[in-house]
């Protein structure tokens, strides 16, 4: 056998091992981006945090599975000494912002219209919630760390309803409220 046939399959195991690494550290890398809603095991209270998923993703080049380690959380200004207790939580798939709200918005229905609101997120346009000052705003404006007080006090509102209540509130003297036949319980202002 010659060298080149040799030299053809080392290059090639090679290159599918370091495919298949580098497709390791994206998996990696995906599954543990973005905040995350935990409760601190310091404090008991509800957190924003993100992982360090640059170092997790790395340390999956030598490791069977990622080093993983707080890289931000919301408690810090108040209390930066922290025991990570809050980790096990932080990797569950369920406490990603994302999976926390499409949990949420699940079987809620509209305040305004009565419209099941389902998974929040189709086409950019984000559900909304309703405050108890009676103004909406989508949930991608909550601050991460208060997002959890925001779900336990606040009402869900459709996309639609968002835009309507937002112009309503913007330019009053260009609306006509007119009774919803879906929703008789809608307020008018």
């Amino acid at each position: 056998m010659s060298p080149s046939p040799v030299i053809a399959v080392l290059l090639t195991l090679v290159v599918g091992w370091a495919a298949w690494r580098f497709a390791r550290m994206v998996g990696v890398w995906r599954r543990l981006s973005g905040t995350r809603l935990v409760t601190c095991t310091a404090t008991g209270r509800s957190a924003a945090v993100r992982i360090d998923t640059k170092h997790a993703a790395v340390s999956t080049l030598v490791k069977a599975s990622p080093e993983t380690r707080i890289a931000e959380c919301s408690l810090w200004a108040t209390c930066r000494s922290c025991d990570q207790g809050c980790m096990r939580e932080a990797l569950a798939e369920e406490s990603a912002i994302g999976n926390v709200l499409s949990h949420w918005y699940a079987q809620k229905k509209c305040v305004y219209c009565g419209k099941l609101i389902g998974t929040a997120g189709a086409f950019g346009h984000h559900a909304a919630l309703l405050t108890p000052q009676g103004i909406t705003h989508e949930w991608a404006e909550v601050p991460a760390n208060r997002m959890a007080d925001s779900l336990d006090t606040n009402q869900p509102v459709c996309w639609n309803c968002h835009v309507a209540e937002t112009f309503r509130r913007a330019y009053p003297g260009m609306v006509t409220d007119r009774p919803w036949p879906k929703n008789s319980e809608r307020r008018v202002r």
